[in-house]
């Protein structure tokens, strides 16, 4: 934000009557950075509201929905040319069924960068259409009160949360940092995939069941975008929607030299990384037990994906969930053309992938200098040796291997004959 480098600041849950008027009184002129709450006195705020020319941030504190809209009717015939930031907190428990806070409450605010909405609680029907043509941030939160990483069994009721967002999309050109979390996201209408695009979006984060592919499919991102996106496994859509969505998304993955899909040790979490020059450009992450299906799934993304400068490429996580068919990885690897780091935890399985195809006598990653293997798998002596062996008598030997302590001590020794440098995964 740019922003005056002198303001005034008042806090109504925290600061005493006289204090806020004290402020009021020594700020004048000076731009207002207003933070309303719960037990905010009547005439407190109608002396904001008299200053309403003045007011740069405008920030309801959890509260009520019915208290909010007790505060922002107030506000909403009021003239706000200098409203730059607006941010909703509400608290609907009490209230299950009611409407979402309508930022269009606030018409009159033309100047509007950035929109900040935050729902703890059950809502109703989603808000009316807004447009703020000056918004360059909209970050909203609208998952019914639950913890961030949990998404709820029960099905959430059908909010058109894809229709208005496609509308304010439509309206906000200048948009650069969209969050969006919910646990729905469904439309109301036939033409799901209006085009949108933004050309000043920087960054895109979305977290939601059952899938944000149509709202990801609907806009054009500009090459320089970072996406990050979250969901839950049980809801993945169908391999040809993330076939098409790979397609979709090639401009912003072309050019990334790092591509690593891995299911986490520790917790039910699948990620999926395009990075470029250490910079994420798209992450996908899932939650849920299905990974045979999801890897099939997500192997079709990156297949329909640029990979041809991709240099380091990594796979792996559990044994069990990650056995995934040799069709599937191995039409990845003929298109990783480039790589020359390759990382593989608890994946042993796919080793025979790397050997030299019979018809051409060219391996999967014929640029491939160095394999790492995760230090807590069991290395397959014979297969390890084999694919060292076939690739060197092909001339497309590898310059270094990287093992576990135990799997060095079995393979070193032989591995030398072929790789320039064998190593202890530990020293990295």
């Amino acid at each position: 934000m740019s922003f005056p480098t002198i303001w005034t600041a008042i806090d109504s849950t925290c600061m005493t009557p006289p204090l806020m008027q004290l402020y009021l009184d020594r700020s004048r002129m000076l731009p207002l950075d207003i933070t309303l709450g719960t037990k905010t006195r009547a005439h407190v705020l109608q002396q904001f509201v008299d200053r309403a020319p003045q007011i740069r941030l405008l920030s309801f504190e959890m509260m009520p929905r019915s208290r909010w809209m007790a505060l922002s009717e107030r506000f909403s015939i009021s003239a706000l040319p200098a409203l730059l930031g607006l941010w909703i907190s509400v608290n609907t428990q009490a209230e299950s069924g009611a409407p979402a806070p309508d930022p269009a409450l606030f018409p009159h605010a033309f100047n509007l960068r950035h929109l900040s909405i935050d729902i703890f609680g059950p809502t109703g029907p989603i808000w009316s259409h807004i447009a703020f043509p000056s918004l360059t941030s909209i970050h909203i939160d609208f998952r019914g009160g639950y913890l961030r990483r949990e998404f709820p069994a029960a099905p959430a009721p059908p909010i058109a949360m894809l229709d208005w967002l496609l509308d304010v999309f439509l309206s906000s050109p200048l948009l650069e940092d969209v969050h969006l979390a919910f646990r729905t996201l469904v439309t109301g209408r036939e033409d799901t995939h209006r085009p949108v695009t933004l050309p000043r979006l920087q960054k895109f984060y979305i977290s939601c069941s059952p899938t944000p592919v149509p709202l990801l499919m609907s806009i054009t991102f500009p090459p320089t975008a970072r996406i990050l996106a979250r969901t839950n496994v049980e809801n993945l859509p169908i391999r040809d929607e993330m076939l098409s969505l790979g397609q979709h998304l090639s401009p912003l993955v072309s050019g990334s030299n790092e591509l690593s899909f891995y299911v986490s040790e520790t917790s039910a979490l699948f990620t999926l990384h395009f990075k470029r020059d250490g910079e994420t450009r798209v992450d996908f992450q899932y939650y849920g037990t299905y990974y045979c299906i999801l890897l099939g799934q997500v192997l079709a993304f990156v297949t329909a994906c640029p990979l041809d400068a991709v240099r380091r490429f990594g796979i792996g996580g559990r044994k069990v969930e990650m056995e995934v068919t040799n069709d599937q990885v191995s039409g990845v690897m003929r298109n990783l053309i480039n790589v020359e780091t390759l990382t593989l935890k608890n994946s042993t399985h796919l080793l025979h992938l790397l050997l030299p195809v019979i018809q051409d006598g060219r391996p999967p990653c014929p640029r491939l200098k160095t394999l790492r293997m995760d230090g807590d798998q069991e290395v397959p002596h014979q297969e390890f040796v084999q694919v060292a062996r076939a690739r060197a008598e092909a001339g497309f030997p590898l310059q270094r291997v990287v093992l576990g302590t135990e799997s060095f001590k079995k393979v070193a020794s032989e591995l030398r004959q072929f790789v320039e440098d064998v190593g202890v995964w530990e020293d990295l």
